[in-house]
C-alpha cells in the first residue's frame, strides 16, 4: 500500500508539470550586432573635433549574448564601445577620443539585417555589415 502512495504522488507531480505555464511569452531574438560595419558619418558638436564633417567610419563589434563591445574609428575620432543588445539594435556608450578631448558619449543603433543607423551622441552614421 505504501508503494501505491508514492505512485500516486509521482503521477500528480507529472500531471502538474504538464499544466505548468511559462510566466511570460518567449522573448524575440536579439539583433545580430557583431561584425565589421562600415559607412559614413556626419559629426555633430558633441564630438567636438570636426562639427559638421562627413566621412568614412568603421565599427568593429564582438557580441556575446546581450552584450557587445568593440571599437569605432571615424572622422577625427576613435573610441571603445560597450553596449547592450536588444531585439531592435543596441544602446550603450563610447569612450571617445579626439585630438583635443576624451569623453563618454551615449550610443544607439537600430539594426535591420545588415544595415544599421548608428548615433554617437548627436552624430549620425549609416553603416553596412561587411
Amino acid at each position: 500500500m505504501r508503494g501505491m502512495g508514492w505512485i500516486i504522488i509521482g503521477m500528480v507531480a507529472v500531471v502538474s508539470l504538464g499544466c505548468a505555464r511559462a510566466s511570460r511569452p518567449d522573448a524575440p531574438p536579439l539583433a545580430r550586432a557583431g561584425g565589421e560595419w562600415v559607412g559614413s558619418a556626419t559629426v555633430g558638436p558633441k564630438i567636438g573635433c570636426c562639427v559638421g564633417s562627413s566621412g568614412p567610419v568603421r565599427l568593429l563589434l564582438e557580441q556575446t549574448g546581450e552584450w557587445a563591445q568593440g571599437s569605432i574609428e571615424g572622422v577625427g575620432f576613435r573610441g571603445v564601445i560597450n553596449a547592450t543588445v536588444t531585439p531592435e539594435g543596441l544602446w550603450g556608450y563610447c569612450m571617445c577620443n579626439t585630438s583635443s578631448l576624451a569623453q563618454k558619449v551615449s550610443i544607439e543603433g537600430t539594426i535591420a539585417v545588415d544595415e544599421m543607423v548608428f548615433r554617437l551622441g548627436d552624430s549620425r552614421m549609416t553603416l553596412r555589415r561587411i
